[in-house]
């Protein structure tokens, strides 16, 4: 699993971020997000 951003051209090459096939690759980014904003708003004092 890659966490987002990606520095294209560098960490990553142009093709692989462009490949249909790898659009997984942006799925995962996006399901890290949740855990994150959990332990915050649980730090806050909020409710999930």
């Amino acid at each position: 699993m890659h966490v987002m951003p990606i520095d294209r051209g560098n960490e990553a090459d142009v093709e692989l971020c462009d490949d249909p096939e790898l659009a997984w690759l942006y799925d995962q980014a996006e399901n890290r997000l949740h855990a994150p904003k959990a332990v915050l708003a649980l730090t806050m004092g909020g409710r999930l």
